[in-house]
Parts: C-alpha cells; sequence; structure tokens
C-alpha cells in the first residue's frame, strides 16, 4: 500500500476563523446537491466523478455541489461539470476554472493544476 501527502501552496495570507459564532451564510438554494466540496482542497472531487463511473468511460456529467468556502466559512450551491477524458482522467469544468484532472488507480486527484498534487 502507498500514502499519498498532499501539499498545498495557497500563498502568505493567513486569516482566522470563528468557528464558536453563527454560520456566516449558506445558500438556500442546496436543492439536488448530493455531493459536498470543500474549498482549497482536491480531496472532495473524486466523490461525484467515483459516484458516476466517469474515471472508465461516459460523457459529461453536470452535478451540483453545496461546496463549502474557506478561508471565511459559507455553504452555497456550486454548479459544475465533469467530462470524461480517457482511462483516469476527467475535464473538471466551473466558473472560472478548467483542468483536465488525472486520478490514480485508487480514484484520488494525482495533480489538480494551482492548488495540489500528490507526492510519494
Amino acid at each position: 500500500m502507498r500514502s499519498l501527502v498532499w501539499m498545498e501552496d495557497v500563498g502568505a495570507e493567513h486569516a482566522e476563523v470563528d468557528f464558536d459564532g453563527p454560520p456566516r451564510g449558506c445558500d438556500d438554494d442546496l436543492d439536488g446537491a448530493l455531493d459536498c466540496d470543500l474549498g482549497r482542497s482536491p480531496l472532495t472531487d473524486p466523490t461525484p466523478v467515483l459516484r458516476r463511473g466517469l474515471l472508465d468511460g461516459g460523457g459529461r456529467v453536470a452535478p451540483i455541489m453545496a461546496r463549502v468556502r474557506v478561508p471565511h466559512p459559507q455553504v452555497i450551491r456550486h454548479p459544475r461539470w465533469y467530462t470524461h477524458l480517457d482511462q483516469g482522467s476527467v475535464r473538471y469544468e466551473s466558473a472560472g476554472f478548467a483542468a483536465g484532472l488525472p486520478y490514480d488507480a485508487d480514484g484520488l486527484v494525482i495533480d489538480y493544476p494551482g492548488a495540489a498534487r500528490a507526492v510519494r
């Protein structure tokens, strides 16, 4: 068994988050959101991809995600598109970002441009 370690370059900014206070906002329209997406993390992208079998084939799907924004927690409706490219590779698209994402045999993203990449 092998391990993956994620390295993330988020720049020099660090924000303090108040988890003791009331929620800072939640989109009222989360109907249809089956999956949760944690901002700045590639670890949540496999969920809708694996659920729909896109690593092995298929076409294009448009799941609605409940996205948790960070560093200032807020849950929003976040539509996106995933398109099967080839075995183990899916194109991700959302407002303002698109990239081909390669997955390993365990179904984890191994390179997320601008956010993280797996290292051994």
